[in-house]
């Protein structure tokens, strides 16, 4: 047990950690929308989205944990540690062991003509070198590029009832 509670040797460089926020507009009201950010409603609408699900919670989901194929080594474990339909908050956490760590916190609020605001803040803290440059790319100008391929996808399902199809990068 000591042999777990035992320092681990500082890392060679600083671990590097940012928070970006964006806001979307999405085309129905919140309470069409927040079954579509649980796990596996996000399959429906978000390209390339596969969670493979290890335990799911009951109720609203809170503390359903799941995997995806990592942007790192191996799998990311995710953990859905809020799911408040009432106050239209959304939060999840994820890591790729030995590479980052990403919090991600959604606060959505109705608006006029059956619309939902989106604030969406997501903080990216590296675990290594390697995680250190993948957090050098979460530039304000990536991350509103990726707002705004999301905010197009789920709008696109909104309208269609489809999922979109997949861009090639």
């Amino acid at each position: 047990m000591t042999e777990l509670l035992a320092a681990r040797p500082e890392p060679a460089a600083p671990l590097e950690r940012v928070t970006r926020v964006g806001v979307q507009t999405w085309e129905a009201p919140p309470q069409r929308v927040l079954p579509l950010l649980t796990p596996l409603g996000e399959t429906a609408w978000a390209v390339g989205w596969e969670p493979a699900m290890r335990w799911q919670a009951p109720g609203n989901g809170q503390g359903t944990l799941f995997v995806t194929r990592s942007h790192g080594p191996g799998e990311t474990v995710w953990i859905l540690e809020k799911f408040d339909a009432a106050h239209g908050r959304v939060a999840y956490t994820h890591v790729s062991p030995g590479f980052l760590l990403v919090e991600i916190a959604l606060a959505l609020a109705p608006l006029p003509g059956e619309r939902t605001r989106a604030e969406i803040r997501y903080t990216f803290t590296a675990l290594s070198a390697a995680g250190n440059a993948r957090v050098a790319e979460m530039t304000a100008e990536h991350y509103a590029a990726f707002m705004r391929d999301w905010e197009e996808s789920l709008n696109h399902f909104l309208r269609t009832g489809a999922k979109r199809a997949a861009r090639h990068r």
